[in-house]
């Protein structure tokens, strides 16, 4: 079972490897029943089929990963793209549900978008078979809460930190920062802004100046467009905004990974495995001793490296 149910928001991530060795295919299902083989199964809302049949002089091979639907045990039509998995390595395939599609990710790179043939909240069961060593099946995302005050929650402590991913951290979060936040060092952070969400920001700071404020503002803002703001303080005051980007990687209700490291002059981000920007440091990193994250989102795990 599925604990919660499918909902905007929801994403599955799934970690393992493709057997080597002669696989030929493995396939993973999101089904509303527990009626998953046979010839009378309950509805599947998503089929993802990667294959790995070579072609042979007495056979054409299939390389693709197929992407179906099962509705009152008839296959609807199939929807291909490339298969970027390999037998005998490793793999992360995050599958995020959206109001409209089934938004999926492998190794931190989107792959394709599958549009919704069932009702997202009829799917109840994950079921995974075939060609496939599974090591982790993990959620993210919660239905949002309605009228639910914040509990208070102690920040980590440095030792806490210093141990590795911090899971569920409350917001607003402050993560303390020892030595400074210099070249080498990264803050990676898996999140979900909510999917009322107008901003969320993450601020690199010290008791008395922020050294690189990076706020996500989306459409339902007053900037009444997506953008991505980037600025720092100089004695208390803010200096000249950035807000160019090639591209704004984030939507509401939908899971990010982001990543924010330290370089010998700039601090370089990016988001889902994927280059998104970079910010001269303004002053000098080494007196980073807080970073505090805020804003319209729910943070799955945090980690400071």
């Amino acid at each position: 079972m599925i604990p919660g149910g499918m909902f905007p928001g929801r994403a599955i991530i799934v970690k393992g490897m493709v057997m080597a060795g002669g696989a030929k295919r493995f396939q993973i299902n999101l089904c509303c029943g527990l009626l998953v083989e046979g010839d009378h199964t309950d509805n599947k809302a998503l089929h993802f089929n990667p294959r790995f049949e070579i072609p042979a002089w007495y056979v054409s091979g299939d390389t693709d990963i197929v992407l179906n639907s099962s509705i009152n045990n008839s296959w609807g039509e199939e929807e291909r793209c490339n298969n970027v998995l390999t037998p005998g390595q490793p793999f992360q395939l995050r599958i995020l549900a959206l109001t409209d599609c089934f938004k999926i990710a492998v190794n931190g790179k989107h792959l394709c978008d599958y549009n919704h043939r069932l009702p997202l909240h009829t799917v109840r069961i994950i079921y995974i078979n075939g060609g496939v060593q599974v090591d982790l099946i993990e959620y993210q995302g919660e239905m949002e809460a309605q009228n639910i005050p914040p509990q208070a929650t102690a920040p980590p402590s440095e030792d806490a930190v210093s141990t590795g991913v911090i899971r569920r951290p409350p917001i607003p979060f402050d993560l303390p920062v020892t030595g400074g936040f210099t070249n080498g060092r990264q803050l990676i952070l898996t999140g979900t802004p909510r999917m009322n969400a107008e901003t969320f920001c993450i601020n690199f700071c010290s008791a008395h100046e922020t050294f690189f404020h990076f706020n996500v503002r989306f459409a339902a803002s007053s900037e009444k467009k997506n953008v991505i703001v980037r600025n720092s303080t100089k004695n208390g005051k803010w200096l000249t905004e950035e807000r160019q980007a090639s591209t704004f990687p984030f939507i509401t209700g939908g899971t990010f990974d982001i990543t924010i490291e330290a370089d010998a002059d700039f601090f370089k981000v990016s988001v889902n495995g994927a280059h998104l920007m970079i910010f001269n440091y303004r002053d000098d990193p080494k007196l980073i001793d807080r970073i505090s994250i805020d804003g319209d989102l729910t943070l799955q795990q945090a980690q400071l490296i």
